[in-house]
């Protein structure tokens, strides 16, 4: 994973961009301070040297892009350790073997 969980709470704002940059490859300007926010993150994340232009249309859309894809694959995998996390939780204990133990009794003196 690429994001830490804070990291992707503060990316799910722009998912309306990501989700227009992923399925119909184009993408609206979410503004300037959305796209630094956006490209701060990224570039702490991956490391990657993407450049920040806020002018260029085409900029806009690659970066965007970029972190959509990074966005949604993180995502898919924190959806995928919860759903194994439920599951585990789910799964009964085996139950334990029954263990049967024997005890002597002594007749009390009055049976006698």
């Amino acid at each position: 994973m690429n994001f830490t969980k804070e990291q992707m709470e503060i990316l799910s704002k722009y998912e309306q961009y990501f989700h227009t940059a992923t399925k119909a490859n184009y993408t609206r300007n979410p503004g300037r301070v959305a796209l630094q926010e956006m490209h701060q993150i990224f570039k702490s994340a991956t490391g990657s040297a993407i450049g920040l232009n806020t002018g260029c249309g085409h900029c806009i859309y690659n970066l965007v892009k970029a972190v959509a894809v990074a966005y949604y694959k993180d995502k898919a995998e924190m959806e995928a350790l919860a759903a194994k996390a439920v599951k585990a939780e789910d799964i009964p204990a085996e139950p334990k073997e029954k263990v049967q133990v024997k005890t002597k009794t002594r007749k009390s003196k009055k049976a006698e």
